[in-house]
């Protein structure tokens, strides 16, 4: 009797042990996949705020331009922004866009915080947006345009007030220079070159307001 009682409990002990792996099991593969897809969420993140704007152009005579610059968010809330730019130059050109660190300010109109307005992402403290993405880079041949959306977020933790945010675009200057005999010396230097490579401003600095309630 106590023999059969023992073998029980010990079937019953394996059945649950067994089905404790299994659960084990199940619960690793879930987490993995629950990894992988985050993983694949990050990585399309800029393609899928990229879409999310409407198709937009800018006028002959602009080499950057934006789809809207006013927006009024409550906090938790957020907005794409699409931001174009140009390339007006003859040849294929590297560029960049960049955000700025926001200024705020309360409805009386005074500073909220002080900002040096470095570049993102050196500002991180709790009075900051949510910005995605602070930087891209991309290239482009002449004529063509590239659109690119940024995600402007309003966190819990922003006080209320408005947030004025620059976007810059820079190009890429190789400087190609064509030399003239007069600007060359005995050592073939380029005498009559001042040009410096290096990232340089490409059109207007475009500005988001952004108005938190």
């Amino acid at each position: 009797m106590h023999s059969k009682k023992g073998v029980e409990l010990s079937i019953n002990f394996l059945v649950t042990f067994i089905f404790g792996i299994i659960l084990f099991a199940f619960g690793v593969i879930f987490a993995t996949r629950l990894f992988q897809q985050a993983g694949d969420i990050s990585r399309m993140s800029q393609e899928q705020l990229d879409k999310s704007v409407e198709e937009l152009t800018c006028t002959k005579d602009q080499e950057v331009c934006l789809s809207a610059s006013t927006k009024a968010l409550q906090r938790g809330q957020d907005h794409v922004f699409g931001v174009n730019v140009v390339n007006t130059y003859k040849d294929a050109t590297n560029f960049r866009i960049m955000v700025s660190n926001p200024k705020a300010f309360d409805r009386e109109g005074k500073p909220i915080f002080d900002n040096l307005d470095p570049l993102l992402p050196d500002g991180n403290s709790e009075t900051m947006l949510g910005i995605l993405p602070t930087e891209k880079e991309f290239s482009l041949e002449p004529n063509l345009q590239e659109q690119t959306g940024i995600l402007i977020q309003a966190l819990s933790t922003n006080p209320k007030g408005r947030f004025i945010i620059d976007i810059f675009a820079e190009y890429h200057n190789t400087c190609t220079v064509t030399l003239h005999p007069f600007c060359i010396d005995e050592n073939e230097d380029a005498l009559c070159d001042d040009c410096t490579p290096g990232w340089e401003q490409h059109g207007a600095i475009q500005k988001i307001y952004v108005t938190i309630s």
